[in-house]
């Protein structure tokens, strides 16, 4: 059977955050059930349309938008829907994205009578004045407030998503949101470095000078304590934004760095088998009125070329702690890594002149150091 990851995105949030360029937007009851509805019909057409691949789902994931502001009745007519639809592994990785503020005990409860197994809260940060600035509708005592309702529900895999980089934020102040989130014993902890999005409020801002970036040294010194004081306190980097308690990798995310084929379902979400991908229509009424019609709502897709499959396998790769399998990218390609990008690793040798160590090359395996990872993006433009 072939191994196969879903995602399910739910494009509800009770206010949009400005620095966020996903696809959401408020919605009334009435308009989250139509879309319910058609995300069901999705999943009965894909699944119908690949009747004859023998699949095995391995990790189901709901991401937004805001899934939990989705009521649970409606939530679980979904989860039904791909039980009916699809082999799900009794073990698979089953998580729910969620806000603080918009979850309580009872809605916890009924996540893990639904099935999931894995909740992962957007806390952001534990000071009330840079929540405001992110634009976010929970404070910092409602966030304490709800890692502590998902675990009195039993869950035993929690995930905190954490940002640094905000406008006027001191080394100081990140320090201690790192601090009040290791408090809480997380299971898996994202670090993320605020990023302007092209299009979004706070991309306009920083262009109009109404708001002015961290300085890029101060992030990087932000970027190495979130590492430090994570690994002192027993997480492991596995990721370059992500850490773990021993056992508690987001499956999820590493099977698309993997490689493993993903079905999406919703407005704006991806899909990728057998070197095809494709994405859905970024607009919810056209989403909705085209599953209407038993249509499938594709704004576009590509097959990827050989060169596109090798940097993919690259990127996705060097993005993991482990690195890449230098016999791996061989079996799969039939060539060699180190000769056939030997002009880009010089020039990363070149670069290291002034930088200090970016790759490291330990026998089968190339991976990045820290500054690798904190320069990846400007890597990765060499290959």
């Amino acid at each position: 059977m072939e191994s196969l990851s879903l995602y399910l995105h739910i494009p509800f949030c009770e206010r949009k955050c400005p620095y966020c360029d996903f696809y959401s937007l408020t919605g009334s009851v009435d308009l989250q059930r139509q879309f319910v509805q058609a995300l069901i019909t999705e999943i009965e057409i894909v699944s119908a349309k690949f009747s004859q691949n023998s699949f095995k789902v391995e990790t189901i994931f709901f991401g937004g938008g805001t899934p939990s502001v989705l009521p649970p009745d409606e939530i679980e007519k979904i989860g039904a829907a791909l039980q009916k639809n699809f082999h799900i592994s009794p073990e698979a990785e089953i998580t729910l994205e969620a806000n603080p503020g918009t979850i309580d005990q009872e809605k916890c409860q009924r996540y893990r009578e639904i099935g999931f197994n894995r909740i992962s809260l957007g806390v952001q940060s534990f000071r009330d004045k840079a929540l405001r600035q992110l634009g976010r509708i929970h404070t910092a005592k409602e966030a304490e407030e709800a890692i502590e309702t998902v675990r009195k529900a039993g869950c035993t895999n929690l995930s905190l998503d954490l940002i640094f980089g905000i406008p006027n934020q001191t080394p100081a102040q990140w320090e201690k949101s790192l601090r009040q989130a290791v408090k809480w014993h997380p299971d898996h902890i994202s670090t993320y470095n605020l990023i302007y999005e092209s299009g979004t409020p706070f991309w306009k801002w920083r262009r109009s000078r109404n708001l002015k970036p961290l300085d890029e040294l101060i992030e990087w010194e932000m970027y190495q304590t979130a590492i430090r004081m994570l690994e002192a306190n027993g997480y492991s980097q596995y990721e370059i934004s992500n850490f773990c308690l021993p056992g508690k990798t987001c499956r999820h995310n590493q099977n698309y760095w993997n490689g493993t084929f993903y079905f999406g379902f919703g407005p704006s979400a991806h899909s990728y088998h057998s070197n095809e991908r494709w994405w859905n229509i970024k607009n919810l009424g056209h989403y909705i009125n085209s599953l209407k019609n038993n249509k499938m709502p594709i704004s576009g897709k590509e097959i990827l070329s050989r060169d596109q499959q090798k940097l993919e396998m690259i990127f996705l790769s060097l993005r993991q702690k482990r690195g890449l399998s230098l016999t791996e990218y061989q079996i799969r390609f039939g060539s060699h890594f180190l000769e056939e990008f030997a002009d880009a690793l010089q020039t990363v040798q070149n670069l290291e002149k002034e930088t200090g160590h970016l790759l490291i090359l330990n026998r089968d395996h190339i991976y990045f150091t820290t500054k690798g990872f904190w320069m990846s993006d400007s890597i990765f433009e060499l290959f």
